[in-house]
Parts: structure tokens; C-alpha cells; sequence
């Protein structure tokens, strides 16, 4: 009996760490859309932070914030958002970064990682502000050290071989 109940404690405890990631990426997906234009009915500031947030309503009231955060849209729309496949995470309890990965050519590859924080179960973008500092308290240093700066894979698509013309 009690190896059973082994058994099932380390079967849930997989399935967590397996979910843990899930929403993080799910959200990054749509941050990085977001970033490429393609999501035209969000702003920033479905992304800040509550701790953030807050500090910049109490600031600066939310009427000010709101249209900041409309003011804030990327500028132009991109064909296509990163593919999902292409996102990579590391988490480090309640904090992660997120980069994308990819051909050259692909949107946002090899940009700097995005710093998250989690609060309340969903993943926010973190700045580093008192605010988030005091809340949260400091994005860990060796989170940034294990994933360095991201570079473009040097896998690349083979060119199409050129037709040659004959007789000229």
C-alpha cells in the first residue's frame, strides 16, 4: 500500500513540473504576439505586473495609466508571431526567462530573454522596479547566468537551386 502511495505522490509531482512550464509558455506566445503587432486588442499592460501596476495607478491614476498603456502598441504588424515550438523557458520558482530561438529570419530571434515573475498563479513581465523588488524581491542573478545572451540557430533552409539558362 504504501508503495502505491509513492507511486501516485511522484506521478502527481511529474505532472506539476510538466504543467508548471505550460502556462508560461502559453503566455509568452501571446506576449511575443503581441510584440509583432498581432494582437491588437491587448496593450502593455496585460502583461506589468499587479505590484507594477499598482504603483504606477497610485502614481499616476488609472485614467493616465490606461492611456499610456494604449499609447504604448507596437507600431507595425508582422506577417507571422514566433512559432511556440520556438520559445524556450527556464523557471526558477516564481520567476523565469523566455527567449526565441529559431532561423534568423523568424521574428524576435535573438533578443534579449524576458524576465517573468508569477503572482497569483499567472506570469507577469518583471522590470525590476521597487515596486516588483519589494513585492517579489530580486530577479535571481543565476537565472540570468544559466541562459546568457540567445543566438539565431545556424541551421538555416537550403537555397532553391537556380535554373540555368541555356544558349546566352
Amino acid at each position: 500500500m504504501k508503495a502505491r502511495q509513492t507511486i501516485v505522490y511522484v506521478l502527481l509531482l511529474l505532472l506539476l513540473a510538466s504543467c508548471a512550464g505550460g502556462g508560461l509558455e502559453r503566455r509568452a506566445a501571446d506576449f511575443y504576439s503581441y510584440m509583432v503587432g498581432q494582437r491588437p486588442n491587448k496593450t502593455i499592460l496585460n502583461y506589468i505586473s499587479p505590484a507594477f501596476r499598482a504603483y504606477l495607478e497610485q502614481e499616476h491614476g488609472k485614467d493616465e495609466v490606461a492611456q499610456y498603456g494604449n499609447r504604448q502598441k507596437p507600431p507595425g504588424v508582422s506577417k507571422k508571431a514566433p512559432k511556440r515550438s520556438s520559445i524556450r523557458t527556464q523557471i526558477e520558482g516564481n520567476f523565469a526567462l523566455t527567449w526565441v530561438e529559431g532561423r534568423p529570419d523568424e521574428p524576435l530571434v535573438g533578443s534579449e530573454p524576458v524576465m517573468w515573475v508569477r503572482d497569483g498563479g499567472r506570469w507577469y513581465l518583471y522590470y525590476g522596479t521597487e515596486a516588483e523588488v519589494t513585492k517579489y524581491s530580486e530577479f535571481p542573478a543565476e537565472l540570468k547566468a544559466k541562459v546568457g545572451v540567445p543566438k539565431a540557430s545556424d541551421i538555416a533552409d537550403k537555397p532553391k537551386p537556380q535554373k540555368q539558362e541555356s544558349g546566352k
